[in-house]
């Protein structure tokens, strides 16, 4: 049986290293997450999780020439 597993992020963008290459690009970022809720105390708590991910081919493309620091991404 096939199974399907899908993953929305939406995030900013922490920091983006462009890599070229003979065959194309690849560009590696940064995502921060955060959520955000109120403890048993009732203090307010927030917490951050960096996500690393990849864009490949046409997407690289599109990622090294619009995607910037502090960008809100959704990436699905």
């Amino acid at each position: 049986m096939a199974t399907l597993n899908r993953i929305q992020l939406l995030g900013n963008i922490g920091s983006v290293d462009i890599k070229e290459f003979n065959n194309g690009k690849i560009v590696n970022a940064t995502l921060a997450t955060s959520d955000r809720y109120t403890d048993r105390e009732g203090n307010k708590q927030e917490e951050t999780i960096w996500h690393r991910i990849t864009f490949i081919g046409k997407l690289a493309d599109i990622a090294s020439q619009f995607v910037e620091k502090g960008d809100p991404v959704l990436v699905e």
